[in-house]
């Protein structure tokens, strides 16, 4: 089972028709083959400007003696990366630009994450018959501090007499 994040456009409504997105919380194996292509596939444009500097740099850096080793593990470092933590990347850029986390949804496949969220935002109630739900107010009446009553600390809570 994956999870995916539904991400709503800001105000609602995407003026490209793309709201919600779905966004799988998964590997990317398009990401960890080709890093600078997915990256920019999903319009993180820095980010895939520096997957491409980093490969040409691990590549060149494979080519000197002594440190093949190391330009193939940056390389192999920068697939990980990309692959693993490309979707947290990808949702931390949209929500910066004001997309919102409406759910997560727990699915087999994106059809079926689809199917349930649209499926639960028809089954919304209306302002009219939602649930009044009740305001809890605090007081500082009953509550008294641990160090008030306890002057030896040896109780964790303090109940004042109370069960």
């Amino acid at each position: 089972m994956t999870s995916y994040l539904v991400l709503e456009a800001p105000d609602g409504a995407d003026p490209q028709g793309l709201s919600p997105r779905f966004v799988a919380d998964r590997f990317s194996w398009l990401g960890f083959i080709v890093p600078w292509i997915w990256l920019g596939a999903n319009r993180l444009w820095l980010f895939a400007v520096l997957a491409i500097v980093v490969q040409i740099l691990a590549g060149a850096l494979s080519t000197v003696s002594g440190f093949e080793v190391a330009g193939a593990l940056c390389a192999l470092t920068l697939a990980l990366l990309t692959g693993f933590e490309g979707r947290n990347l990808l949702i931390r850029h949209l929500t910066s630009k004001g997309w919102e986390t409406k759910d997560i949804i727990v699915a087999p496949d994106l059809a079926t994450a689809e199917t349930i969220h649209f499926s639960m935002a028809a089954d919304e109630p209306s302002p009219e018959t939602a649930v009044i739900k009740p305001e809890w107010k605090t007081s500082s009446q009953g509550v008294s501090r641990l160090a008030d009553s306890d002057a030896a600390g040896l109780f964790q809570f303090d109940f004042s007499g109370r069960r």
